[in-house]
């Protein structure tokens, strides 16, 4: 009888793992085109997500994202500095999940001045 028992368990357990493999592979293949990487540069125009109106009770009526921002500076790990379009600088820095690029029809040359 424990025989059996033991053996049902490793069956149980087989079909388990197969199962994660296929779940894992399933979910990385789903990500890849989700999860990238923006290479933002000086002076590009970028769309933040306005994290304030996530727990407010009409937020379906609000702007999801701010923008189009300028950014004047990625600092390391992925955050940067980013300023409005009349050049008011953010006092705080913006992580990188919360921007996402903003494709504008025209650049704009962004002159910094030192």
């Amino acid at each position: 009888m424990l025989v059996k028992y033991i053996s049902y368990i490793e069956e149980i357990w087989e079909h388990f793992t197969k199962k994660k493999i296929q779940r894992v592979s399933y979910l990385k293949n789903k990500a890849q085109y989700k999860i990238k990487e923006f290479t933002l540069r000086l002076g590009s125009l970028v769309l933040v997500k306005n994290l304030a109106i996530e727990l407010s009770v009409d937020k379906k009526m609000k702007s999801q994202y701010l923008g189009p921002i300028i950014v004047i500076r990625q600092l390391k790990r992925e955050t940067f500095i980013l300023a409005e379009l009349d050049s008011l600088v953010w006092q705080n820095k913006v992580v990188a999940f919360r921007v996402i690029p903003y494709l504008a029809h025209r650049t704009i040359v962004f002159r910094s001045e030192v």
